[in-house]
Order: structure tokens, then C-alpha cells, then sequence
């Protein structure tokens, strides 16, 4: 075994398998956090790129990317464009890599050129997926329109039912895929596509009975990651873990699993939950900055409570979690809400609403782009509705103007976009009262519909550990949870705490603020209060529609690095240079 201490410059590989070989090895070096071998490796594909297929070019790619090595990024971009045979696959991630830039002049300079170099079969899908990467779903969705695919196979139903469910078509998509479904019934694509379907029309129980009727056998390929699909939109924790295990012990799933961690801590599972975490630091595929920062981010902070929780409940006994518990940990609110009496809530047609018809939405500057504003549009079409939209400088005013000065100031004092709105939604809710959603939330169906879980406060919890969603609220003025959850904002804001947004203003915060009214007002809050299940938010919005802004630099919560200097330069010799 050769020492980490005394690396080698290159490795000794003379096989004509010698590619696959240091792909292999950078993997290992990833994993081992062995960046002198990591680079070495690299270096060497980087220099015997003409060996590879596209397939593995694109791979050296993302591997060097999560290496940080940008200069074997520009030179297989500059490869892989100069082969005779250019393909759809290297061609997606090259423009992936030209819209993370956040110069739109480039990115459509670099589309237009990566088409021209593909044949024409390879065209179509290429300047599809760039549709809705650079413009959006409803382009993709006209693309599509106006290029009909000439063959009708499994593959063109299943991407015209993404294109569908993307552009907020969800009826539709459902007609359209169920036939396709007939028609194909071992085509694991639509059979995929088709659950989500179901789930984004809110159809729990006939998404069930479907699967259910799937043949059981080997031929069913993927079966298990449908219910996987399922169980993880309803809520269902147990049957996502069930699921997860099986996919690992038959080598299907990467043991450091994001999701398992997730829903082992939904179930509580503190010590299994830690061991995959460590297992998810050491996995190639995840980028060298998310392992070593692993305990900061989102999921490291949630271990990081429930061993908090844990230790709280072991001094203090098996007490249900009291008032201030829930106010200052997560894990003791879900607890809270988990064990209620009044959770699941279901729909009542006959439910009559103490919510004001006034839809709040908030984008921080006077200027929206066009995408955004479309998708804001879809909350202005409902008459007997009024429509209230908050810029910074508009919001700074009422709150001056409503709550006073520290309001105000605590505003002015969010980190970023996301807190800015997640604090005025809840002053404008406790104030007024009424519907706030997202700005990148479609609505789908009539608001009020929105309204029939109950006669007070609705709210919808989140896929995952359970949180309470804050992308959709509704509360009557003055809601008692909604005061708690400003009083707990405020403070954090003015304190300048380091906490995640999730944690300080965002679902966290709510979800601890709602369990506090259920303690202090138990009676009542059954009254005033339905807590309703993720997957029936489907049959009113499409929440967090995937716009093209939320991949460049300009959006607030981006996963991606920033394009370093050698990737713009190679990116840009691809084009003229006016």
C-alpha cells in the first residue's frame, strides 16, 4: 500500500483499460478525501481524453468539478467539442455549466453552438432540456408544441409527461400518462413518471391501488422505489425506511443515503442516523466542501438537536415536552405534533373559513423577472380575491407602519431574501390574516379551496423529518400560533442568530411555534387549527416550480460553486467572440 505521505506523480497504468482504471481510482481518492492521488488521477484523464467515450467524459467532468480542479473541466470542454461525432450528453452538462455563470448572453451564444455541432436526431432532446434550463417549463412545454416528436416510443411519452408535470399540467399529465401506461405497461419511464403524477394531483389512494395491481415480479423493475416515491409524499416514514434498507442490502443505494437520514430521523433514530452521516462524508458523489463542512449544513444541524433532545429527555425524565421545550427545539415540536390528537386533518366541504380572501406574496425588488411574475400571475386570475404584492421597500413601510420600528429594523437585519420574507409573511398574516404563497408557487385550483380544512389556521407539513411547510400558509388575523411564531423571529433576527434559515425564520421555526400553541391552547387548537398532510398541497399549488433563475449565482439558496475563471474562458472559445 503506498504511503499518503509520499505520493505518486502519476500512476503506473499501461492496460488498454487503463481509463476506467484511474476513473475508478479518482472515486476511491474522492472517498478517501486523498487529494495528491485525486489530482494525479485527473491529471492523467485529463490527459488521455481522446480514450473515453462521452459518457466518461462527462464524468471526468463532474468529478473534477467536485475536485476543484477547473482546468481539466476546460480542456474536456474543449475535447469533447472538437470530436466529429458530438453527442446530446456533454453537450446537457456543457450548457449546465454556461447558465451557472449567470450571463445570459453567453449561455445562449454556447446553446446555439453546442446545436449546431450535433446531428439532427440529437438536436431535439439537447435544445429541449435547454428550454427549461435557460427559459423555463411553459418554454419547454411550447418547444414541445411546436416539435412534436416523429417516433412514439415509451422514452417520448415519458418526456412529454416531465414536460407536463413540470409546466404545472398535472391533470393532464395524469390522462395523458395513463394511457400511455396502457399501451406500454413494462415501461419503467412512465410507470415512474405516472406515480408522480398521482401525487401531484393529491391521489393517495389511487396511487395505492395502482401499485398495488403492478405485477410483483421481476419484470416490474424499480417497484420498490415507487412506494419508496409514495411513502416519502405521505409521510409515511416507516415504509420509506423499510424500502431504503432494501435498496442498500442489494447494492442499489449508496449506504451514506441523504434520504434514509432524513427518515431515520423522522423515526427518531438518533444512532442509525449518525452512522449514516458517517457513511455520507466518505461517498464520491457528494462534493469534497458538503463532507467537510457536513456538520453545518441543514441535516448535520438536525443530528446534531436530536442528540440535544435526546440528552434533555434522558435528565429529564419521559415528561411530554412542555411550552418552552417546543419553542427552542425541533425534535420536541414534532414530538408534539406527531402525537396530537388533531393531526391528520383531512378536507370538509362544508368547513365556513374565518380567513380574510387576501393573498400576500413578496419578491424583493420592484423589477420580477418574467418567469417569476408568470408564476405569480396565476394568484391574480380569482375574483371575490384581493391581491397584495410586497417589495423591500414597501414591506419595510408597513411594518414601520403596523408593528413599529424594531420590526422594521429586525427586517432590515435578515441575512438574505429568504428571511426578509419568511418574517414579513408572518406579520402580515397575524396583522391581517389571509393566504401567503411563495413567489415560485403555481397556483393550480381556486384559493378558496385552499380554505376547507378548517375554519382557522391551515397549514401543511413537508416530506422528510415532518416540518410544517411555510411556502403556503392561511390564518385568520390574530392567530395565537402565528403570534408566537413573529415573537420567536423577532428575537432571533434582532440577536443576529447564526442558525440556519430553516431553523431561525423558516419551517423550523414554524413548526416549533405551532406545536407551542397546540401545548398552550390544546383544546381550542383543535378548533382553530388543521395540520394537514403533504401530499393533498398538490391539488392546490405546484410548489417550488424549477425556474431557470435558481441555478445561477443570482438565487439566494444555490448548491452550486461558482464557475471559476478557466471554465468561462473555455466556455467562451466555443463561441464568436462579438
Amino acid at each position: 500500500m503506498l504511503h499518503k505521505e509520499h505520493p505518486p506523480a502519476t500512476f503506473d497504468i499501461s492496460s488498454r483499460n487503463a481509463p476506467k482504471i484511474l476513473l475508478r481510482l479518482t472515486e476511491i481518492a474522492l472517498t478517501a478525501d486523498d487529494k495528491p492521488r485525486l489530482h494525479a488521477a485527473l491529471g492523467q484523464l485529463g490527459q488521455m481524453l481522446h480514450s473515453l467515450n462521452y459518457i466518461e467524459i462527462v464524468k471526468v467532468m463532474k468529478l473534477a468539478a467536485r475536485a476543484e480542479r477547473p482546468g481539466v473541466v476546460a480542456e474536456a470542454i474543449r475535447h469533447v467539442c472538437a470530436r466529429k461525432d458530438f453527442k446530446k450528453e456533454p453537450a446537457v452538462e456543457i450548457l449546465n455549466l454556461a447558465h451557472r455563470v449567470g450571463n445570459e448572453t453567453l449561455a445562449e451564444a454556447v446553446e446555439n453552438r453546442l446545436a449546431d455541432l450535433l446531428e439532427p436526431n440529437e438536436r431535439r432532446a439537447f435544445l429541449l432540456r435547454a428550454a427549461s434550463l435557460r427559459r423555463g417549463p411553459a418554454d419547454a412545454l411550447e418547444f414541445v408544441r411546436r416539435n412534436p416528436s416523429p417516433a412514439r416510443t415509451p422514452f417520448d411519452a415519458t418526456e412529454l409527461g416531465e414536460v407536463l408535470l413540470a409546466a404545472g399540467k398535472n391533470r393532464l399529465a395524469l390522462r395523458y400518462l395513463r394511457r400511455c401506461h396502457r399501451k406500454w405497461p413494462g415501461a419503467p419511464g412512465i410507470r415512474r413518471i405516472l406515480l408522480i403524477a398521482y401525487t401531484r394531483n393529491g391521489l393517495e389512494e389511487e396511487a395505492r391501488r395502482w401499485l398495488s395491481g403492478l405485477d410483483t415480479g421481476d419484470r416490474c423493475e424499480g417497484l420498490d422505489g415507487l412506494w419508496l416515491t409514495l411513502a416519502m409524499q405521505t409521510g409515511d416514514s416507516q415504509t420509506a425506511f423499510d424500502v431504503l434498507s432494501g435498496q442498500i442490502k442489494k447494492g442499489r443505494r449508496s449506504p451514506g443515503d441523504l434520504t434514509l437520514i432524513l427518515v431515520l430521523l423522522s423515526l427518531g433514530r438518533l444512532e442509525e442516523a449518525e452512522s449514516t452521516a458517517r457513511a455520507l462524508r466518505t461517498d464520491p458523489g457528494k462534493p469534497l466542501k458538503q463532507s467537510a463542512h457536513f456538520g453545518v449544513l441543514h441535516v448535520g444541524a438536525l443530528i446534531n438537536e436530536m442528540r440535544l433532545y435526546k440528552r434533555l429527555r434522558e435528565q429529564g425524565g419521559s415528561a411530554s415536552p412542555g411550552v418552552e421545550d417546543v419553542k427552542a427545539l425541533y425534535f420536541a415540536a414534532k414530538e408534539t405534533l406527531d402525537t396530537w390528537e388533531g393531526w391528520p386533518c383531512a378536507p370538509d366541504p362544508g368547513t365556513t373559513s374565518r380567513v380574510p380572501r387576501t393573498i400576500f406574496q413578496y419578491w424583493n425588488t420592484e423589477d420580477i423577472p418574467a418567469d417569476v411574475d408568470g408564476i405569480m400571475q396565476s394568484w391574480q386570475a380569482y375574483p371575490g380575491w384581493q391581491y397584495r404584492r410586497f417589495n423591500r421597500r414597501t414591506a419595510t413601510e408597513w411594518l414601520k407602519a403596523t408593528f413599529g420600528p424594531e420590526h422594521a429594523r429586525a427586517f432590515k437585519l435578515a441575512n438574505h431574501v429568504a428571511e426578509e420574507s419568511d418574517f414579513l409573511r408572518l406579520c402580515l398574516l397575524l396583522a391581517e390574516g389571509g393566504i401567503y404563497a411563495d413567489a415560485d408557487d403555481r397556483l393550480l385550483a381556486d384559493p378558496a379551496t385552499l380554505l376547507g380544512y378548517g375554519p382557522g389556521l391551515v397549514l401543511f407539513r413537508e416530506p422528510g423529518v415532518g416540518a410544517i411547510s411555510n411556502n403556503l400558509l392561511c390564518a385568520p388575523a390574530g392567530h395565537p400560533a402565528m403570534r408566537i411564531a413573529v415573537e420567536l423571529t423577532l428575537e432571533a433576527l434582532l440577536r443576529r442568530d447564526n442558525d440556519s434559515t430553516w431553523a431561525k425564520t423558516g419551517p423550523g421555526l414554524l413548526t416549533r411555534a405551532t406545536a407551542a400553541h397546540v401545548i398552550a391552547n390544546r383544546d381550542t387548537a383543535l378548533e382553530d387549527f388543521a395540520l394537514v398532510p403533504p401530499i393533498f398541497m398538490h391539488r392546490h399549488i405546484q410548489a417550488h416550480v424549477q425556474l431557470p433563475y435558481k441555478s445561477t449565482p443570482k438565487y439566494w439558496n444555490t448548491q452550486s460553486a461558482s464557475i471559476d475563471p478557466a471554465i468561462k474562458e473555455a466556455l467562451q472559445d466555443l463561441v464568436p467572440s462579438d
